[in-house]
């Protein structure tokens, strides 16, 4: 019983999870198309979730790069 308890509100955090993932994909995809590219347009480019490390080497330097957090995009 306790297993079944422990494995439903596992799956409701994670669901709850996603969808959020999911929703703020969405809305950067939509800003995305919709708009100007923003200043780093590869952390704002489609499909990229939060979490994401983007960084561009010239000549063995870092040249610019960031990690996407969890707020939407505007």
């Amino acid at each position: 019983m306790l297993g079944l308890l422990y494995n439903a509100g596992m799956r409701q955090t994670l669901m709850d999870q996603l969808n959020s993932q999911l929703r703020l994909t969405t809305e950067r995809a939509l800003n995305y198309s919709q708009g100007a590219p923003a200043v780093n347009s590869r952390l704002d480019a489609p499909g990229h979730s939060a979490g994401t490390l983007t960084a561009r080497f010239v000549d063995k330097y870092v040249f610019n790069g960031g990690v996407l957090d969890d707020a939407p995009a505007n």
